[in-house]
C-alpha cells in the first residue's frame, strides 16, 4: 500500500490534556463515523484544532473543515477541524 496512513494531529496542550502522547491511538468521530486513529503531536498548532490530512481514507470525501468529536477512554472533548 503506497498511500500514508490516516492521523490526527493535536495541539500539545490538547493532547496532555487528553493524556495522549505522540503515537497513541484517539477514538476520531466525523458525522456517522468513528475510527481509531494515531495521533500526532505539534506545539504550533492552534488550541482546540485537530488537523487531519485531506483526501485519506477513512475519511476521504468528508468536506473539511468540519466538527468532530475526540474521545480517550473516558475523556472527551469537541474539537474544530482543520484542513
Amino acid at each position: 500500500e503506497l498511500a500514508p496512513k490516516q492521523y490526527i494531529t493535536l495541539n500539545t496542550v490538547d493532547a496532555e490534556l487528553l493524556g495522549l502522547h505522540a503515537g497513541e491511538s484517539i477514538n476520531v468521530t466525523l458525522g456517522e463515523e468513528t475510527h481509531e486513529l494515531p495521533c500526532a503531536v505539534r506545539p504550533d498548532l492552534p488550541r482546540g484544532v485537530a488537523c487531519l490530512p485531506a483526501g485519506l481514507t477513512p475519511f476521504e470525501g468528508h468536506a473539511l473543515p468540519a466538527r468532530g468529536r475526540l474521545a480517550v477512554a473516558r475523556a472527551a472533548i469537541s474539537m474544530r477541524g482543520s484542513r
